[in-house]
């Protein structure tokens, strides 16, 4: 609802966490490249399709080489899956780099979404190996 007004992703609640999640790191949306798998709301704010996702999974792709940034944070299940080709869900994929094969040279993240942790209610440690 929030990004459909404003036109952007990561906007309202969760977005607010997710401003203080990069401020904890240094960063902020202006030294940061924060898109959507979809670029519209599923109806229903339901889960994108596989017809949608893999519609989309090129111009994304290209998204990501055209800002070519130094880490790729793959934020929820959806992403993470999608963007990874695993069909683990994110609580098993977070928390470890990954190779990602368009461009090669970045190493995805997967993290939970800002949305499910201000759903939930509960703020999940970080869990990062190397």
């Amino acid at each position: 609802a929030d990004e459909d007004r404003r036109g952007l992703p990561f906007v309202g609640v969760s977005g607010q966490l997710l401003d203080h999640m990069l401020a904890s790191i240094g960063r902020d949306r202006g030294n940061c490249y924060i898109t959507n798998m979809l670029p519209w709301r599923p109806p229903g704010n339901r889960q994108p399709t596989a017809a949608e996702l893999t519609a989309c999974l090129p111009f994304l792709r290209r998204h990501i080489q055209l800002a070519a940034p130094r880490v790729l944070v793959f934020v929820g299940g959806t992403s993470a899956k999608t963007l990874l080709a695993r069909s683990e869900g994110i609580m098993r994929l977070r928390g470890r780099w990954y190779d990602y094969a368009p461009g090669g040279e970045r190493a995805p993240i997967p993290a939970l979404a800002s949305t499910r942790t201000v759903a939930t209610g509960a703020a999940y440690p970080a869990k990062v190996s190397h």
